[in-house]
């Protein structure tokens, strides 16, 4: 056994991996492999995440991660043993690409629970059916092996998890794609025997766009964990072990495991393999058609932007929970100039309660007056728009009704004619950017919502299909037939006037 501790003795282990899946993996990993093991911070985080799908019923999980950093052994081999060990009755199906890798699995879990040290922590024991592709634990329990290539008909479980749903070939097949998540739909999510307890669990590394986790990410009920091979924005994660909250962090640069992978080996990986794989495979983030949507070459930046008329717009993207793994809520403040330049002058991105959006909102407008603010019309977005028409300003309540995707893919004609500019330092640049130019494969993607949302608006502005009280599609002011007194915190300013036209 790997030593965890001189304070504990081995029964103290023992007694700690019932009740903690990432102590049973450290137990368990000479089981499975002779070479040391190597801890890091990230497998506590996924022994804790897998945790978390056992103590919430009808949770489900997606699980990102490179290759070879033990996600397989620990979600499909000693997650289920853990949870037989746990309750000996539950059913668990593991399904792969391929029956021949789910029945490795069920081997390397059927090697755990025969070992001395499984059985001097759980009591569970395998029964007499035992094949190759299915046990049952004397208990009624058991583990079933299931493939991608036909469907279990009439086998139900109550915890499935699809380890590596794809072959890495056929990521460039939109046919295979599309399979693959119909399979999964029709086939495999419905052999859950009650949703309400059991779980899904989708535990991969990413290949395309449009592969299961992405397909699974435009639906509601999947929490995501996505963990780059190296870091790509500075990372905050809680989670619980044993009784302690504690937190995975790391700074944009830094690998999951240096002590396995130093720098210096992903800089050799990333000489040797074509950026559209190691974007997808290692750090999580697959390119749209081999790259992203929107190129840096298509951006302008300015050291300033010239004064001048233009319409002040808000866009704002609101998250509907402060959960660390959720998305953040975005405010960014744009300028539609009248020869339809769009210039983002200021962004803020940040985590608050539902309840204090509408005053946060409230706060970025005051200092910018913005002309219009536009909202989505769901989550906190409703409440931020009511608190900002009580404050007096002009609200366009906004509801999508295409894919984040194609929502950028319409205001994209703005790039290739290099109409979108950027300041050229600003304390949010950096994050901005690299959530746009990893965008659809980026880790979050509310920065890009809320610039879809800005720009899809001005387009249609500027071809005159609506309007703004109180400005021309040209940009210029004209008078409006509103008034607030002078002392009104929201009274719309002035315009920036630009050289008098003759």
């Amino acid at each position: 056994m790997t030593t965890l501790s001189k304070d504990l003795s081995k029964d103290d282990f023992h007694r700690l991996a019932r009740g903690d899946l990432y102590t049973f993996v450290r137990i368990m990993f000479p089981v499975l492999y002779a070479a040391p093991y190597i801890d890091a911070t990230y497998i506590r985080l996924l022994s804790a995440t897998l945790q978390e799908v056992y103590s919430e019923p009808g949770r489900n999980q997606i699980i990102n991660m490179p290759p070879r950093h033990l996600k397989s052994f620990i979600a499909s081999i000693c997650f289920p043993a853990w949870l037989l060990g746990r309750q000996p009755s539950l059913s668990i199906m593991i399904a792969c690409h391929t029956l021949s890798l789910s029945k490795e699995h069920l081997t390397g879990l059927r090697k755990l629970m025969r070992s001395e040290e499984y059985q001097a922590i759980f009591g569970t024991r395998i029964g007499d059916k035992d094949t190759e592709a299915e046990f049952k634990t004397t208990e009624g329990g058991g583990a079933l092996a299931a493939t991608f290539e036909t469907a279990p008909t009439g086998r139900g479980c109550d915890h499935l998890i699809v380890d590596d749903p794809i072959k890495a070939d056929d990521a460039l097949s939109p046919e295979a794609l599309a399979k693959c998540m119909d399979f999964f739909r029709d086939a495999l999510s419905s052999r859950v025997n009650n949703p309400a307890t059991g779980s899904k669990i989708v535990v991969m590394q990413r290949l395309a766009v449009a592969d299961l986790t992405g397909r699974l990410m435009n639906l509601a009920g999947y929490n995501l964990l996505s963990l780059p091979l190296e870091a790509i924005e500075h990372e905050t994660i809680p989670y619980k072990l044993l009784t302690r909250t504690q937190t995975f962090s790391r700074a944009p640069g830094e690998v999951l495991n240096p002590a396995r992978m130093t720098p210096e080996v992903v800089e050799q990986m990333k000489a040797q393999l074509p950026d559209t794989t190691f974007a997808a495979q290692y750090q999580q983030r697959p390119m749209a058609d081999g790259g992203s949507i929107v190129k840096r070459d298509q951006l302008q930046f300015v050291d300033f932007f010239e004064p001048g008329p233009g319409v002040v717009v808000m866009s704002c993207d609101m998250a509907s929970t402060t959960d660390e793994r959720s998305s953040y809520s975005v405010f960014q403040l744009w300028r539609l100039t009248p020869d339809e330049i769009f210039e983002l002058h200021d962004l803020r991105r940040f985590r608050t309660p539902p309840e204090r959006a509408g005053a946060e909102a409230l706060l970025f407008a005051q200092p910018h007056k913005p002309h219009i603010v536009l909202v989505e019309d769901m989550n906190a977005g409703l409440l931020v728009a009511d608190t900002l028409k009580r404050a007096g300003l002009c609200v366009e309540t906004i509801h999508p009704t295409r894919s984040k995707e194609e929502r950028l893919m319409r205001c994209l004609a703005a790039f290739h004619s290099m109409k979108v500019r950027l300041p050229r330092e600003a304390p949010w640049l950096d994050d901005f950017l690299a959530e746009v130019l990893a965008f659809p494969g980026s880790r979050h993607d509310d920065q890009v919502d809320a610039m879809s949302q800005a720009l899809n608006f001005a387009i249609r502005y500027f071809q005159g299909e609506i309007k703004i009280k109180g400005f021309s599609p040209n940009g210029h002011h004209i008078a409006r037939t509103r008034h607030r007194p002078k002392d009104h915190p929201m009274r719309p300013r002035p315009p920036i006037r630009g050289p008098r036209r003759w």
